[in-house]
């Protein structure tokens, strides 16, 4: 599954591999970076959301603040009318940085930093999909690769790798306990992830 997502000069592609997440980011014709995160480097359900004003917001108040200030010195003496129209700039400059230059990006946390994904773009029903379906291959990775039962090796290891993916919320209550069971020898069927 692939989401491409655009927002002004910043392009970013991201799509699910084998093995791992491929991510591709152009903010220029001279600046585009790849990069290949595996799996097991990104944690599972781990993210979160912020809104952050983009910088070209911030040039445009500060013109329009130099704007302001030259024509303060040139409408007289009369401080009031400086004053308010101080006052009236600053709040149209804040309405401006809050209504139209907020952008909220989706935090993935990994083993080397955070991934940033526009919450918006290209739509969030399929921002959304796509974080879903990272989920599900995540969990999918994860219990194939440290939830295999393997008779020939020590019960203790393995009990603690289903623990660990318990506790990291990749298996829920239900499947942990079907998993400790086969291990344990308690239930002969093959619960999800076992051979």
């Amino acid at each position: 599954m692939k989401l491409i997502q655009s927002y002004f000069f910043t392009n970013k592609e991201f799509e699910l591999l084998e093995k791992g997440l491929r991510c591709r980011e152009s903010t220029s014709l001279f600046n585009n970076e790849e990069l290949e995160i595996p799996y097991d480097s990104i944690y599972y359900k781990k993210y979160s959301k912020r809104a952050r004003v983009p910088k070209w917001v911030y040039w445009i108040a500060s013109l329009v603040v130099l704007f302001v200030m030259k024509n303060l010195f040139d409408i007289g003496d009369d401080i009031w009318l400086r004053f308010t129209l101080l006052l009236v700039s600053a709040g149209i400059i804040f309405w401006v940085a809050t209504v139209f230059g907020k952008k909220e990006e989706i935090l993935l946390e990994t083993t080397l930093g955070q991934i940033i994904i526009f919450a918006y773009s290209p739509s969030k029903e399929i921002v959304d999909s796509f974080i879903d379906e990272l989920n599900k291959t995540l969990k999918s990775f994860y219990i194939k690769k440290y939830a295999t039962y393997d008779k020939d090796l020590p019960i203790e290891p393995q009990l603690a790798a289903l623990a660990e993916l318990k506790k990291l919320e990749v298996l829920d209550e239900t499947e942990y306990e079907g998993m400790k069971d086969v291990i344990l020898g308690r239930k002969t069927t093959n619960p999800i992830g076992f051979k």
